[in-house]
């Protein structure tokens, strides 16, 4: 796969301003992160250390063999001051420092962050130096790194998150493909890096989920045990709410009918499940029908997670015995579309979102959001700063869309008590006539199907 363009020019951008800088830099391990950095720092003056969990001293001994070997020289001592003193570039090159996890050296040596911060004070190299701070624990940066950092607070330029491919940049890097095949492929593996770049473009979404995933050869088999393993305990708790959701249960009350757990014990679970990215808790936009909108309402975050716990996981049994054409033809094919009505209305907010950058929506939108109500749902409001909207309705698995379908939005914004001034309808079937006609003669309602993406 192509590095992430968007990321790349930012670093570039950053390497490019006079004097020197420090950037954190973050994100889950699946975004190409490193793959990132890696094509950053290609053809530039650069000391790049991967600091794995290990003591302090074994993490100072091979920072310094690291330098030793680069420079062929002989240290002294492997203390980071004497590390970083003995760095050096051409005359006019900007030296690029890229310490990789370095949580792994701030959580156990103040020491580090304090030869950070020396060496960009010029106290240890004298000329300009670009520091990149990497870290896929996202929590620690999030939750605890914000007591550390006040060492080199003033010293920081910028902290960039490093999310997930949109499903534009998806697209991009698969143009060959059809449209409808690409977001069937974003509905499944997200904008994951790690996932996408095991995508094999000459076969179908189907056989590549079968290949990665239900095979059990496939490279995905047991990722989602694996991801909650690594980042969460009580792994046993996290399968039962998780799969809860995943069936739907996605109020609180819900969930605690649903596992059988104290609604204070789900809270607690949620708020982790939050941090590692995996669940979201879906606020409605605020409109003037807060009162008939649903509040506390929750889904799966992690699209792989998502698409897991809802085909694979109520159906272990059968995973383990039944071929893998044959779960994926019996218990994946059957609900696919309407799982997929959810990414579908993902992409069209993306879409929008798109449009409004571009200047070809009818107004600027500021906030992107959804309202859920308790009778029916606006799947994509829009709004600019003057609370001029654009309300949305997108559906996948119907092969057309109606008048009726627009009476069903109207009825939802009378619910929401929103004022619309335009109507959006989103689908990857067709138009029925009656639709088109309306469509003509109204310039407040537009008809997008995937022709347009």
């Amino acid at each position: 796969m192509r590095v992430r363009s968007t990321d790349l020019n930012y670093l570039n951008k950053q390497y490019g301003q006079e004097g020197s800088q420090l950037l954190i830099l973050y994100g889950q391990q699946e975004t190409g992160m490193s793959r990132t950095v890696a094509d950053f720092i290609q053809e530039k003056p650069q000391l790049y250390f991967y600091a794995s969990p290990a003591s302090i001293e074994v993490q100072r001994k091979m920072l310094a063999e690291q330098l030793e070997n680069k420079y062929q020289i002989h240290l002294s001592d492997n203390r980071f001051e004497t590390v970083f003193s003995r760095m050096h570039a051409r005359p006019g090159e900007k030296l690029v420092v890229v310490i990789e996890e370095f949580q792994h050296l701030a959580k156990k040596e103040e020491e580090f962050l304090q030869s950070i911060k020396k060496l960009m004070e010029k106290k240890l190299y004298p000329a300009p130096v670009f520091v990149l701070l990497v870290c896929s624990d996202v929590v620690w940066i999030k939750e605890e790194f914000l007591e550390k950092q006040s060492l080199i607070r003033r010293q920081i330029t910028d902290f960039y998150y490093f999310e997930e491919l949109g499903f534009v940049d998806v697209a991009q890097e698969f143009e060959e493909l059809p449209v409808e095949e690409l977001i069937r492929l974003y509905g499944v593996f997200g904008g994951s890096y790690k996932y996408l770049r095991q995508i094999d473009r000459n076969t179908s979404v189907r056989e590549n989920i079968i290949r990665l995933v239900v095979s059990d050869t496939g490279m995905f088999y047991e990722e989602a045990q694996r991801f909650l393993k690594n980042e969460l305990r009580e792994v046993a708790v996290y399968n039962t709410i998780l799969s809860a959701i995943a069936n739907g249960n996605e109020k609180l009350n819900d969930l605690y009918h649903a596992t059988g757990y104290l609604r204070a014990k789900i809270s607690v679970y949620m708020k982790n499940l939050s941090a590692f990215g995996v669940v979201r808790k879906v606020h409605s936009v605020e409109t003037g029908g807060w009162e008939n909108a649903k509040k506390g309402v929750y889904r799966i975050e992690n699209t792989f997670l998502d698409f897991w716990f809802r085909f694979l996981y109520p159906h272990l049994t059968e995973l383990h015995q039944l071929p893998a054409e044959e779960f994926y033809d019996k218990f994946v094919e059957p609900g696919f579309d309407l799982y997929m009505e959810r990414y579908f209305t993902k992409v069209c907010a993306e879409y929008l979102q798109l449009m409004s950058k571009i200047g070809q929506l009818p107004i600027k939108t500021k906030l992107i959001g959804t309202w859920v109500g308790k009778k029916g749902t606006i799947d994509i409001v829009a709004q600019n700063e003057a609370r001029e909207r654009i309300v949305a309705k997108c559906c996948w698995q119907k092969q057309e869309m109606s008048a009726e379908d627009l009476k069903d939005l109207t009825e939802a914004t009378k619910e929401a008590k929103i004022k619309a001034e335009y109507y959006y309808l989103f689908t990857a079937g067709k138009f029925q006539n009656d639709l088109k006609r309306l469509s003509e003669n109204q310039q407040k309602l537009k008809l997008v199907d995937l022709t347009c993406f």
